[in-house]
């Protein structure tokens, strides 16, 4: 088979262990290689002897109902991050303190 029908990072990345299979997979979409209803074979290879593969028939990305806003993660980050310092602040003024 031509090198082209491959998808090999090694070169680039090095040994990932685990991550190494969603990483190619990712490329391979990136660069158009896998398309729905194409067949894939997903083979990694471990330490030692230790090895796994196994063949899908790709289905594509699935539909996503919502899209993520970042900034509003943020926005919730922050105000969880305030009212913690707030609750930490007043355990702090009557800790020390039996009540």
């Amino acid at each position: 088979m031509p090198l082209d029908r491959f998808v090999i990072n090694v070169d680039r990345y090095g040994n990932t262990s685990t991550a190494s299979i969603p990483i190619a997979t990712v490329e391979a979409l990136q660069k158009s290689q896998i398309k729905p209803k194409d067949k894939v074979v997903f083979v990694g290879f471990g330490g030692g002897l230790t090895w796994g593969a196994m063949v899908v028939e790709w289905t594509g990305p699935l539909p996503v109902k919502k899209s993520v806003h970042p900034e509003q993660y943020r926005i919730f980050a922050r105000l969880r991050s305030l009212i913690r310092r707030a609750i930490r602040y007043i355990e702090g003024l009557f800790g020390g303190r039996e009540l």
